[in-house]
């Protein structure tokens, strides 16, 4: 059996971050997932500009190293209602957009290159709390002092601890399902309200394709999503036939106190995104700084672990999701209510604010 001091189950932002920060604070560190890298990931594939600093501080890289990764951008947006544009709006910094499968990989190498440990293509089957021990689909065993389940909204890890509460969370996970477009000519990013009871539709620009995509609130749509879906692709042209793709997502289901002893979640694993914009990967590199953080705190100034993590989160985290969790509520009751005119004067009087809360940290 191997040992270590830190086992990260998910390779994806989260993962990776901690990773890449445990190795560089020295300690022994295995990364694992359960696909082989490169890999296709659903995603939208947005990043806010709160995402960029955040992303540049930790990794210490450049505006061009960073820039590299990025295959769009745009200042503008639209926002819709049903088929109605709404409103057309600017912001000072620009709207990132990334190919996932070449994003991961280039922080799951950041973290190779700190001096992890990257197992991929090896698939978590079960974890045995009271050893800390990992056993994967081949019948490998690893064994760590610190479990940290960046494995996403399925997580095995999870499972395996009582830590949440299980309807509380199947009542506020979403759903999302996306195709990718070719020569579709858009040239900014778009949401569509009115589509879904709560939640959204996009369709965002890429390098060379764009992405369609809707998600909501898996309990209001459980019925008929995909043909809300499918309605809704028709719109860009697309047969109703063609290839859709969908994932669950967290959607409000955050976790308050993501930690049980040793054993550590971040990124979606913990139900870390965005309640009301579904923003997540800016919440899996910060998540993973922080419990990073609160490891190092713990080992090096013998701070209790599940309190560091607990206050990291409150002040960096959990009040911005709680926040967003009750606006949401005012939010698409409203949008049904009233359809688009209040959407109309709110963005006119209020939009720089709006955009602040969106990009900035």
């Amino acid at each position: 059996m191997e040992k270590y001091e830190v086992i990260i189950v998910g390779a994806g932002p989260s993962g990776s971050t901690t990773a890449y920060l445990l190795s560089k604070f020295g300690f022994k560190v295995l990364l694992i997932d359960k696909s082989k890298f490169p890999r296709q990931k659903l995603c939208g594939g947005l990043l806010t500009f709160k995402t960029y600093q955040l992303v540049k501080r930790i990794f210490s890289l450049s505006s061009s190293e960073f820039n590299k990764l990025i295959s769009f951008s745009s200042k503008t947006f639209k926002l819709y209602y049903k088929d109605k544009l709404i409103f057309k709006g600017e912001s000072e910094k620009p709207f990132y957009f990334v190919e996932r499968d070449k994003y991961d990989l280039f922080f799951l190498e950041k973290a190779k290159q700190q001096g992890a440990k990257v197992v991929d293509g090896e698939r978590v089957v079960n974890f045995k709390p009271s050893s800390n021990e990992i056993i994967t689909s081949s019948q490998k065993r690893y064994r760590a002092k610190f479990i940290i389940g960046a494995d996403g909204v399925n997580s095995v890890i999870r499972k395996n601890l009582p830590i949440f509460d299980g309807q509380k969370w199947k009542k506020d996970l979403g759903i999302a399902m996306e195709v990718f477009v070719n020569n579709l000519d858009i040239k900014e990013p778009r949401i569509y309200l009115g589509v879904v009871d709560i939640g959204y539709g996009w369709v965002f620009p890429n390098r060379n394709k764009a992405i369609v995509g809707l998600g909501g609130l898996m309990k209001n749509e459980r019925e008929n999503f995909v043909e809300k879906f499918r309605s809704f692709v028709s719109k860009f042209g697309l047969k109703s036939s063609c290839e859709i793709k969908g994932h669950l997502v967290p959607y409000g289901n955050f976790i308050e106190k993501p930690v049980f002893g040793n054993t550590l979640f971040v990124g979606d694993a913990a139900g870390l995104a965005n309640p009301l914009t579904g923003e997540g990967i800016f919440y899996a590199h910060k998540s993973g700084e922080l419990a990073a953080r609160s490891i190092y705190f713990h080992l090096k100034e013998n701070q209790n672990l599940e309190k560091v993590y607990g206050k990291l989160l409150r002040k960096y985290l959990l009040q911005r999701l709680k926040y967003a969790k009750k606006v949401r509520k005012i939010f698409f009751k409203t949008a049904f209510a009233f359809q688009y005119f209040p959407f109309r004067l709110f963005l006119k009087l209020f939009q720089d604010k709006i955009i602040d809360a969106v990009h900035k940290e």
